[in-house]
């Protein structure tokens, strides 16, 4: 007496199928079923294996595979010092009426509060200029009656991506140059010592 296989279908609880590709096709799975590392491609990290302690998952500089990467140090906070970090110091001259944007930088760190620094001259009648943050004034008016420069220097908030910028205007002329953020970075250290008592 002969034994007659029955090959289950997907609704009765099998695969409706006798090989494993059949199968695979059956249950509706791609061929990432019999990937052993899933590529990127398909969803997967490309990896093999998981990265050290505190790593993180980064793109790589060519931008071509995920990598372990182990972070570097990021400052935690800013503190206004004599320590220069960007600077604008070309001079720029004008006779604008009103306060005009003549100089600008970026600041790409954590929020913290920063020294700004910058000279101004007024060569005929008088020349202001004033610290703005985002276009908006948040510094002190200054103002100069001589063609010699005069250096000033105030302290403000920022945050990250605001603008710090210097605005001028004169009854006369103007010139401003020497225009530069500075500031000190601090860094929290975290201990890795466990203690089990």
């Amino acid at each position: 007496m002969s034994t007659v296989k029955t090959i289950a279908s997907v609704p009765q609880g099998g695969t409706g199928a006798e090989s494993q590709a059949d199968a695979r096709t059956g249950l509706g799975l791609g061929s990432v079923a019999t990937e052993s590392t899933v590529p990127v491609s398909k969803g997967g990290t490309g990896l093999t294996a998981v990265g050290t302690g505190l790593q993180v998952l980064r793109t790589n500089s060519g931008a071509t595979a995920l990598e372990w990467s182990t972070p570097s140090t990021v400052a935690t906070s800013i503190v206004a010092s004599a320590t220069s970090r960007a600077a604008a110091n070309t001079a720029r001259t004008g006779a604008e009426a009103t306060p005009t944007l003549k100089k600008s930088i970026q600041y790409k760190e954590v929020a913290g509060t920063i020294r700004v620094y910058f000279s101004l001259a007024g060569p005929t009648g008088t020349g202001y200029g004033r610290i703005y943050k985002n276009g908006s004034p948040v510094g002190t008016q200054r103002s100069s009656t001589s063609g010699a420069y005069t250096e000033y220097t105030e302290d403000i908030s920022v945050a990250y991506d605001d603008y710090v910028q210097i605005y001028a205007w004169a009854s006369g002329t103007y010139g401003v140059q020497n225009f530069s953020i500075r500031y000190d970075k601090q860094f929290d250290v975290t201990s890795s010592t466990v203690i089990t008592d």
